[in-house]
């Protein structure tokens, strides 16, 4: 898990433009699949060049952006991949104050 703040020379934060720079840079196999697509909430799953599986989530209230990471060397359905992507899945963030 890591955490990004807004400061005074960005815009809100917005997590589709944060999965788009992230999956320019990732070392991924191919072309990932991004999942979900909104300002709010965006992920993708990929697999890397040395065959691990990723699942990845930003979520955005504007002022803070959390990136969320699991990776496995098991595919994405198995029971550990499947248990890290319910983790990820139940996170929230509170909205903007």
């Amino acid at each position: 898990m890591t955490a990004f703040k807004q400061d005074k020379t960005t815009g809100p934060l917005d997590a589709r433009d944060f999965l788009k720079r992230f999956m320019q840079t990732a070392p991924s196999n191919g072309r990932g699949k991004l999942e979900k697509g909104t300002r709010q909430k965006a992920s993708a799953k990929f697999r890397d060049s040395e065959g691990d599986h990723w699942l990845v989530m930003f979520l955005s209230n504007g002022k803070t952006l959390l990136l969320a990471t699991c990776n496995t060397s098991t595919p994405l359905v198995s029971r550990e991949a499947r248990t890290g992507a319910q983790v990820i899945d139940s996170l929230k963030l509170k909205s903007r104050e």
